[in-house]
Order: C-alpha cells, then sequence, then structure tokens
C-alpha cells in the first residue's frame, strides 16, 4: 500500500510538473511581446518543452505497462521473421511451392496443383540388365500439397475445433516435407499439449483435415511433433525405378531386398545378410504378395546363380510358380508334407556348413568367401534363402514339425548364408507364435484385418491406418522407428509382371543356365536329395496325423530324444507343447528315458525338482551326428 502511495504521488508531481512546463511553452510561444533576434532560439526552446511535457505525461503509463509493450514488439518482429523465412525453407524435400490458384476453399485437402512425379535415373550393374524391367510410360502425375502459411492456418483451425487450442491461439509450422507416398508437417508442440494428446485425437483430427490416414511421430526439432498425411491417390512404383535411384546399395549388399519409397520418395534397400530374415504379413488385397514377387526378382536379378540359391515354399501353389524356371531356385514346393523335408534338408546344410566353417578356422560365410577369392580349394558355398509364401497353411498342418525347424534356421543359420523369408496373410497369435517372432526382429506388414493382428507381428500398434495396395510400414533390425514406405510392383498390372518375370527367366537361363546341372550344395544334391518323384509314402513323414494318432510309441521317443538332444531341454511342460500330447503320456516318455540312462528322475520328495539330463557333451554329439534330421 505505501509503495502504491509512493507512486501516486510520483505520478501526480509529474503531471503537475508537465503542466507547469507546457504553460511556460504556450506563453513564450505565443505571448505578445518582441523577442527581437532571440525569438527563434525561444520557439525552438518551447517546441522542446512541449515534447518534454507529453514525455513527463505518457511516462507512468509507459512504465506501467512495459512488459505488455515489449511483449506486443516481439511478437511483430517475429512475425515479420516468420513472413521473410517463408520465401525460402529449408527442406530435405523438393521445397512446396505456394500454388498460384485460389487457394479460397470450403474445405481442406491434400490435393491442389499438379506436378509431375520425377523417377530414378541412371543403370544398376546387375547380372540382368536392369531394361528388362518395364518402366513408366511418361512422368506420372501426383497432386501438390499446399503452401507452409495455408498448412498452418488448417492445422490451427482443426485442432481448436478437436480442443488441442484454445480460440485464441495459433500452431507454428516449422517444416513442410512431401514425397509421392505422404506430406510430412512439423509442427511446434502448443504449450500445455501432450505429445501424448495429439496421438491420441489422430482420429478426429483425420475426420477434420480430410484426410484417410493420419500418423503422429516425434518431430526432428526440440518440443515439435511431425504429422504424417498420406496422400489418397499414390503414383505407381515400380522395381525398375527403385533400382535405378538405389544402385549404390544394390552394388554394396550382399543380398539387396527393396522395402519401398519411403516418405521422402527415395528407395527404402535392406541387406538381408544385416537384417537376418524377414517376417511378411498383410491381409487378401494389402499387396503382400505383390511386394513378395518384385523382392524375389531383385535378388534374382542382382546376384548369379553362383551367389545365391533360393527354395520357395508356396502351399497355395500358383504365387511362386513363375520362379520354377530360374536357375538361381533349387525346387519350388506346394506340399505340406515335402515343406518340412525341406526344411530338413536345410538344418543338414547348416549342420555340413559349419563343420567346414570350423574345418577353416572362419565365423561366417563372409569370411569364408574372402578367403576362397585366393584359395580355390574351399567348396563354393552360395547364400541360400528360403521363401514361404503361406506360413499359416504349414502351421495348421504340421506346426510341431515346422515351428522347431524354423526356430534352428532362424537361430544358427545366418553365418550359415541361410536365410528365411516368412510370409502370411493370418498372422495370429497360433501363427506367428512367439518363438517365431523372437528370432525374427525384422518384420514388414502391410494392412491387417485387426489391431491384435499389427500386435502380433509388430508387438505393437503401428499408430496409423494403412490404406492398402501396398502402403506399409517396416521395422527393420538396428532401427527403433517404423518406416513408413509404398510397395513397389515389377510392373503396372498382372500379365505385365508375369511377362516381365518369363523374360529375366529367359535371359538368365541363356547365360546361367549351365549352373542348374554343375552347381550342388555342400552335401545337398540339388536334383537328388530334393527330388521326391522316387520317394514312397513311408519315406516322407506323415505331418497330417492328428495329436490323437501320434504313430507309435517308439517314433514318439524317438522324437523326444531329437528334441532333447538339440535343445537339453527337459522341461514336461516344453515337451508337451513341443510334441502336442497328454502330460501323462510325456511322463511316461520320459521315464523310458529314464531307463536308458538319458536322464535322471525327480527325487521322490520333490517332484518339482524336475528331470535331470545325464548324457555328456561328447554323447550329445555323437547322437546329433548320427541324427541329423531327427528334429
Amino acid at each position: 500500500m505505501e509503495k502504491q502511495s509512493e507512486n501516486s504521488d510520483l505520478e501526480m508531481k509529474l503531471f503537475a510538473l508537465s503542466l507547469f512546463i507546457g504553460a511556460a511553452s504556450t506563453y513564450l510561444l505565443y505571448g505578445d511581446y518582441d523577442l527581437g533576434k532571440y525569438r527563434p532560439y525561444v520557439e525552438n526552446g518551447a517546441k522542446w518543452g512541449w515534447g518534454m511535457a507529453i514525455f513527463f505525461i505518457l511516462a507512468p503509463a509507459i512504465w506501467k505497462y512495459r512488459w505488455e509493450a515489449l511483449s506486443f514488439t516481439g511478437t511483430l518482429l517475429r512475425k515479420a521473421i516468420q513472413k521473410l523465412s517463408r520465401i525460402n525453407v529449408r527442406q530435405s524435400f523438393p521445397v512446396i511451392q505456394p500454388s498460384n490458384e485460389n487457394l479460397e476453399r470450403k474445405s481442406f485437402s491434400l490435393l491442389q496443383k499438379e506436378k509431375p512425379f520425377e523417377l530414378g535415373q541412371g543403370m544398376a550393374d546387375l547380372s540382368v540388365p536392369v531394361n528388362y524391367l518395364p518402366q513408366h510410360d511418361g512422368k506420372h502425375q501426383y497432386r501438390d500439397a499446399l503452401d507452409q502459411m495455408n498448412y498452418e492456418k488448417e492445422l490451427t483451425i482443426a485442432f481448436q475445433r478437436v480442443g488441442l487450442l484454445k480460440s485464441d491461439e495459433s500452431l507454428n509450422v516449422k517444416k513442410v516435407q512431401q514425397g509421392p507416398l505422404a506430406v510430412k508437417v512439423t509442427i511446434d508442440i502448443p504449450a500445455g499439449v501432450k505429445m501424448s494428446q495429439i496421438k491420441g485425437n489422430t482420429e478426429d483430427l483425420e475426420t477434420m483435415l480430410g484426410i484417410p490416414s493420419l500418423q503422429v511421430v516425434n518431430g526432428e526439432f526440440t518440443a515439435s511433433a511431425a504429422l504424417v498425411m498420406v496422400r489418397p491417390q499414390r503414383p505407381p512404383i515400380l522395381l525398375r525405378s527403385c533400382i535405378e535411384k538405389g544402385v549404390d546399395q544394390f552394388q554394396k549388399y550382399a543380398l539387396p531386398i527393396v522395402i519401398g519409397v519411403g516418405l521422402d520418395g527415395q528407395p527404402v534397400v535392406v541387406d538381408l545378410v544385416s537384417v537376418r530374415n524377414l517376417l511378411v504379413a498383410g491381409t487378401t488385397g494389402s499387396g503382400k504378395s505383390w511386394w513378395l514377387n518384385q523382392a524375389i526378382l531383385g535378388l534374382l536379378m542382382a546376384k548369379t546363380p553362383d551367389e545365391l540359391q533360393m527354395v520357395l515354399i508356396d502351399p497355395k501353389m500358383v504365387e511362386l510358380a513363375s520362379f520354377s524356371d530360374y536357375p538361381h531356385v533349387m525346387k519350388v514346393v506346394t506340399e505340406p508334407k515335402k515343406s518340412a523335408q525341406i526344411l530338413k534338408l536345410l538344418v543338414g546344410e547348416m549342420e555340413k556348413r559349419y563343420e567346414l566353417l570350423r574345418k577353416y578356422r572362419m565365423k561366417n560365410i563372409q569370411q569364408l568367401l574372402k578367403r576362397r577369392a585366393s584359395d580355390k580349394d574351399i567348396p563354393p558355398m552360395p547364400y541360400i534363402i528360403c521363401v514361404v509364401d503361406e506360413l499359416a497353411d504349414l502351421m495348421i498342418v504340421a506346426k510341431n514339425e515346422i515351428e522347431p525347424l524354423i526356430q534352428r534356421l532362424t537361430q544358427k543359420a545366418r553365418a550359415a548364408g541361410i536365410f528365411l523369408i516368412l510370409a502370411t496373410q493370418r498372422p495370429s497369435v497360433d501363427v506367428v507364435t512367439g518363438v517365431i517372432k523372437s528370432n525374427m526382429p525384422s518384420r514388414v506388414v502391410f494392412r491387417c484385418m485387426t489391431s491384435a493382428d499389427y500386435s502380433t507381428v509388430l508387438g505393437f500398434s503401428p499408430g496409423t491406418t494403412l490404406l492398402g495396395k501396398g502402403d506399409g510400414v517396416a521395422l527393420i533390425e538396428g532401427s527403433f522407428d517404423l518406416i513408413r514406405f509404398q510397395s513397389p510392383g515389377i510392373a503396372t498390372d498382372e500379365d505385365m509382371a508375369e511377362e516381365t518375370i518369363q523374360q529375366v527367366s529367359g535371359y538368365l537361363n541363356q547365360k546361367y543356365g549351365h549352373a542348374r546341372v554343375e552347381h550342388d550344395l555342400i552335401g545337398v544334391g540339388l536334383e537328388e536329395d530334393l527330388d521326391y518323384t522316387d520317394l514312397d509314402d513311408e519315406e516322407i513323414l506323415d505331418l497330417e496325423e492328428g495329436d490323437d494318432d501320434v504313430g507309435e510309441e517308439k517314433k514318439l521317443l524317438k522324437v523326444l530324444k531329437s528334441y532333447i538332444a538339440y535343445n537339453e531341454e527337459v522341461r514336461v511342460s516344453d515337451i508337451q507343447q513341443f510334441l502336442g500330447i497328454r502330460k501323462q503320456r510325456v511322463i511316461h516318455l520320459l521315464q523310458m528315458l529314464v531307463q536308458e540312462g538319458w536322464l535322471e528322475a525327480p527325487p521322490e520328495g520333490n517332484p518339482r525338482a524336475g528331470y535331470q539330463l545325464l548324457l555328456t557333451k561328447e554323447q550329445i554329439e555323437n547322437y546329433k551326428r548320427e541324427n541329423p534330421l531327427h528334429i
């Protein structure tokens, strides 16, 4: 109160002083007296007096509202700087030019001005000339997005309508990036708003903005968020343009696979040797098979038959049959029972390759291939890729046989140069089990039926709506964020894609046709061990037996021995899940192994202690050597 009183007295004194100076200045300026030669000086002094009077009158108010005045001045300066910066915004993607068309419209749309989508140029040095692949007829068009100022306006209105901003607040757009798949707008997160709140209002924002899909991710700036708005109309992406634009990766990587075209319009290419294995999921019409065909063709074009061999498992019988004539392809298998036998042969091949690596004191196939360049006595060891087009069919018919084989190959076969690509359109928990998923950290996901399917494959929700027709996300080993991409295709339609596959096949057979006859895998003859025409049904495991008809007891016991030898695991629950039989029958089989000296039974007073394995490491290795395929 005393301070307020002092301020009030000071204001009154300044006001009185102002009146006195003003009155004196008026008298000097307009008084009726003769000042002679001094009159100009007196008039100037009177004017300065009036200025001082006005200053002393306004000074208390200026001092009282000084912070509001400074804030207002700063706001004007910031707005002026923002308008200047919009003239040339630095972007990692092509700069969006403001449209000359009338921007006044009734509702927001991503589509404004047509702009050409520039395709990649150049030529990759592949085993097959890239000219064999079709290209776009001319320049495909996509629509240009709005300029940065209009995004700021439209997003501000949308945020206000969903309750993330007050009516007197506005958003600050820091960056706008565009590609053929989507537009990415980076904004400052408003004060008092959390990132989780923006993500929680994704569906409402989609409705307010009039777009089919919106993804909210962390921005590249401090306290910023990136809004990824997918285009409803996307230009077709072809494999040829991806190879031409990603030629460096294709020449550098051992097993290059095109994932797709990212948000920036650049191809996303990975090395299967680095990501180990791939799990692919997507419902019918999502683009899964379209993607799988281009991935296989890209690998076959990038590597010679001496560098790469492939086994294709196609329970649907029609998806991968077109590749059967390629010199790289050892076999296209369509029957589940033979699929299990193929996987067992690959397990045997893996074990033989490890013996060879141990012989030459190498840790992986890459070291061995470098050594072979100078030592021709080392036998050839091409990479092997096993592609399964529909995992669900195999798991329904022979889960107890298929799952352990996949587990062994995904856990150990990487160093031996054997890789798996598993695809399914039904990614439920009984198909993509925890055992399979834990050993396949790299996943490619297209549109699925339910959110549970996304969670099964990815382990979490992608946080956006996938639109189908090649719109997907990838979780690649070593990357912490999902990669949004548009899948490429071999051609723009099925007929042209099939014709291209046949043309490339003819070229490869003319150039490398001899490799099919002369080249054998280590320990596995291509035409002998993989030809089932001369086998009787009894020589192939009957994988279609149900849980109630699992064969004779000796057969179960043999399978159990192999399981224990390879896994060194004797827990009842795990064995019961593996064999698919009742717990009492598992205990009966374990008691038989106790009598044979394999196991030690739990103490009578402590049944929870479990069974103990009595075999030595040497005995286990001898059994595995004598029974390489019984797993």
